[in-house]
């Protein structure tokens, strides 16, 4: 039983693992698309 727990727990590493790695790119998205970066402030007009 012990035997069996283990390899299912271990299928359920290896399929965690690409998941986490796809997961990754979402999470850095937001970072990346800083409304900063995306659309730079524009020079305003000196008075």
């Amino acid at each position: 039983m012990l035997a069996s727990f283990l390899r299912t727990n271990r299928q359920a590493a290896k399929l965690s693992k690409p998941t986490l790695e796809n997961l990754t790119p979402v999470v850095l998205r937001p970072e990346i698309r800083k409304p900063e970066v995306l659309r730079p402030e524009t020079p305003r007009p000196v008075d």
